[in-house]
């Protein structure tokens, strides 16, 4: 009898130790989840607690855009690679103010997104819209940026392309399970942990590296002092983003039919609000081109993508500049802040070479 007395009160113990340390590793976990999510490093949640740790320009530009009264008349849409175009020098060039509503891997939902945003925000259409393209946005490997997801303002743009409701809440919960995965990543707790300890103990974080002027033109602090002390290395630039740019062109295969569609109702938009629209492929450090050249589909997807937008921007009677080459434009390899960010120099050089062009094919084109 006591025996079994014994055994049942081991059992019991073995029980509430096994209860206790579930629910304390259950706790654990979810004070781990919500601590990310707080903090919210990558800016993925709707959270803004704290500042990211990643660049946010869609929400920025939304806000920037929001400011301003009235709205400029022209704007400017692409990736990071077009956040240098200055809204003072486009003006004197197509006569219009500018706004540069430039965003981290912009990819054509993005264009459609911001162009439908800044009509609503104007309470017109733009006059002029400048296109800059990046080769790899058209990919179709790559999933839609969380940062699109995760503002508002700009992805509530694109509802009616996103397929059936039943579809758009499938793909919800798979981004949520991704989401959820990633959120107990030690890696993701140490820097939430670092990012706290910096803002609420040691004062604050330093000033991030770059800044965006209230017509939305990206100003970069850092180069800029590094610029001035000496110590800007662009080959260390360059070797980071071949790196990067090979995971980007990882998979891509064939131009997305999805983000062709996005581009072409894009451009049916233009043209049914007669929006003028130039159109460019913006460029790359040579040395990038060329590495991503031996070791990715980059020359076979090049081929695709200008022949695709040779071929709409003929249809649609756009001017379209094919400039992800510099000498193109006359660019200088050494005005790059990296392997795909061109100088201000650089960019005023691709407007130069536009001018004269845009002027023979305004007839038709405008």
């Amino acid at each position: 009898m006591t025996e079994t007395s014994d055994s049942q009160a081991d059992q019991e113990k073995s029980k509430r130790f096994n209860i206790i340390f579930l629910c304390c590793w259950i706790a654990a976990f979810g004070v781990i989840s919500l601590l990310n999510y707080l903090v919210n490093l990558y800016g993925e949640y709707g959270t803004k607690l704290f500042r990211p740790l990643v660049q946010t320009p869609r929400n920025d530009k939304v806000y920037l855009l929001s400011q301003l009264s009235p709205k400029p008349e022209g704007v400017v849409i692409g990736s990071s690679r077009v956040m240098r175009l200055e809204p003072e020098y486009l003006k004197p060039v197509f006569g219009y103010d500018f706004f540069n509503f430039g965003v981290n891997s912009a990819m054509p939902e993005d264009y459609l997104a911001i162009l439908r945003h800044y009509e609503a925000s104007r309470g017109k259409p733009p006059e002029m819209v400048i296109l800059g393209i990046d080769i790899y946005s058209f990919t179709d490997a790559l999933p839609m940026d969380s940062r699109l997801m995760n503002c508002p303002e700009l992805i509530n743009n694109l509802s009616e392309l996103q397929g059936s409701t039943l579809e758009q809440w499938k793909r919800g919960i798979v981004r949520n399970v991704k989401l959820f995965r990633e959120n107990f990543k030690y890696s993701l707790l140490k820097d939430s942990l670092r990012t706290l300890k910096m803002d609420l103990w040691d004062g604050g974080r330093a000033e991030g590296h770059f800044d965006f002027l209230e017509n939305g033109m990206m100003v970069d602090r850092l180069t800029k002092q590094q610029n001035a002390e000496g110590t800007f290395d662009l080959e260390k630039e360059i070797a980071f983003h071949k790196n990067d740019y090979a995971r980007r062109y990882a998979g891509f295969e064939s131009l997305s039919r999805q983000r062709c569609d996005y581009f072409e109702t894009f451009l049916k938009i233009c043209e049914e609000k007669q929006i003028k629209l130039v159109i460019f492929l913006t460029p790359l450090h040579p040395d990038l081109a060329s590495d991503l050249a031996q070791n990715t589909t980059f020359t076979e997807r090049k081929k695709d993508v200008v022949a695709y937008l040779n071929e709409q921007c003929l249809k649609n009677r756009i001017p379209f500049y094919e400039f992800s080459d510099i000498n193109s434009f006359q660019g200088i390899a050494d005005e790059f802040h990296d392997g795909v960010h061109a100088t201000v120099m650089n960019n005023r050089r691709i407007i130069n070479c536009m001018v004269p062009r845009i002027a023979d094919k305004t007839q038709n084109a405008f």
